[in-house]
């Protein structure tokens, strides 16, 4: 008992811990990915306007990135070359362009959400954008700051989008937005969000591991620990248990003297009514101290049984047949059904005991002319016994203290049928030694005991 209490106890931490983990995990996931996604968002728009700013100019330059040893020049109709005197126009006229504020929140505008960039952002970051003519046709790209998409690639990456007629979204590792050119012309910038991604991923990975080593650590330590907590409560109870076979042992020889005291005193004065009370509460003694001494047995060294495999239904027939007889003497009814050739893994003495104590409560408790129902069933492995007995009042009875030791719904009535309170705990016993469970219940004017094996 107090091993099961250590794993429920374990179990419980655990659990607790494990949902505790999880949270912090996903919490830890999701704020990573909040952020990523803000930063993109105003990494995109602050990427859309640098893109603007310098498409003003027509000599289309902007940030970019070599490509072997090459400027990656805008694609689409050919142009003619500027000569070098108007290139020069072309720089002084950018120097009149609207300064873009790097290195400052923008919190006037809201721009940028409070993102920080500077002016090396533009060159670090991978990123292109295609164009569309008003009609709906490819017009050109902007490959400048990207060298693992081509045009072919931009322009399957473009019309994809345009079909989907969304303003932002997402397309394998790039992070789109739609904008509207001053020349009508519709364009998608699509930012590279790969490493992003693949920092989510990382992040999400040391996360679950650094929670399982935790895991671990703590189960280690949650084990440790309660078997320090449960000690003193198992060697209490151990205590107990020692206690109460030694005391059963040494009632047996005041009981034996006392049976042969009284007989010895009929034997010279006859038998009387003081006699036979004294035969009857050694008898009833007797049954108390062998039913504890039973029940501490069990719990003491776990109640280990030999199985073999038996008639579940014979043994269950004959251990109801005399309480037929029983029954009928009191002007009760007791209907059999019972499903034949069903054989059960188990100790049979135990089961036997077990049928035998939910008869005799059955029978022990159940209303005056009242009807007692016995049935056993099996699906596959699964045997389930089921004890019925009409029963007024036991609406209002705590069901679940049935099974507990010494528990007695109505004193006075469990003294008139002789009852001691740990039948029920011995047939618990019995039932979860072979891995099964009991219950009880009040239904329609029943008491219902059903064990599972």
């Amino acid at each position: 008992m107090v091993e099961q209490l250590r794993k429920k106890f374990i179990f419980s931490a655990m659990l607790a811990i494990l949902l505790v983990l999880l949270a912090i995990v996903c919490a830890i996931s999701g704020l990573n990915r909040y952020q990523m996604e803000r930063n993109t968002d105003t990494l995109l728009d602050f990427m859309i306007m640098q893109g603007e700013i310098f498409s003003e100019n027509e000599t289309g330059y902007g940030p970019f990135v070599p490509e072997n040893g090459e400027m990656r020049q805008e694609h689409g109709p050919e142009v003619e070359d500027d000569t070098d005197d108007d290139l020069d126009d072309d720089l002084d006229d950018l120097d009149e362009l609207p300064s873009v504020p790097y290195n400052r929140q923008d919190e006037s505008q809201g721009m940028f959400g409070g993102g920080r960039f500077d002016e090396e952002t533009p060159f670090r970051t991978r990123y292109f954008s295609v164009y569309y003519s008003p009609s709906g046709s490819y017009a050109h790209s902007r490959l400048n700051n990207i060298a693992s998409v081509s045009e072919d690639k931009a322009i399957e990456y473009g019309d994809m989008v345009l079909s989907s007629g969304k303003e932002r979204g997402k397309v394998d590792n790039f992070k789109y937005q739609r904008i509207e050119t001053a020349a009508g012309e519709t364009g998608f910038y699509f930012l590279d969000i790969s490493e992003e991604k693949e920092n989510l991923r990382s992040n999400l990975i040391s996360s679950l591991i650094v929670a399982v080593v935790s895991y671990l650590v703590l189960f280690a330590l949650i084990y440790v620990i309660s078997g320090r907590i449960v000690k003193p409560f198992a060697d209490n109870i151990e205590r107990q248990k020692q206690f109460i076979t030694d005391a059963g042992h040494e009632i047996k020889t005041p009981l034996a003297i006392i049976s042969a005291n009284t007989e010895a005193i009929e034997m010279i004065a006859g038998k009387s009514e003081w006699t036979e009370n004294i035969h009857s509460q050694i008898k009833r003694l007797t049954d108390l101290v062998q039913r504890l001494l039973v029940l501490s047995r069990m719990e003491e060294t776990g109640l280990r049984i030999t199985f073999t495999e038996f008639s579940l239904s014979d043994a269950v027939a004959d251990i109801a047949e005399p309480f037929i007889t029983l029954a009928e003497s009191q002007d009760k009814k007791i209907a059999l059904d019972i499903e034949p050739d069903l054989l059960l893994n188990g100790d049979e003495r135990g089961i036997r005991d077990m049928v035998s104590i939910l008869c005799d409560n059955a029978v022990k408790y159940c209303d005056p002319n009242g009807n007692v129902r016995i049935h056993l069933s099996g699906t596959g492995k699964k045997k389930v016994l089921t004890v019925s007995n009409s029963c007024t009042g036991a609406e209002k009875a705590k069901v679940e203290n049935w099974f507990s030791r010494f528990y007695r719904e109505d004193s006075s009535r469990s003294r008139s049928t002789g009852g001691f309170g740990i039948g029920l705990s011995i047939a618990k016993a019995v039932v979860e030694a072979h891995k099964g469970k009991i219950s009880a219940e009040f239904k329609d004017g029943d008491v219902i005991m059903t064990a599972e094996l």
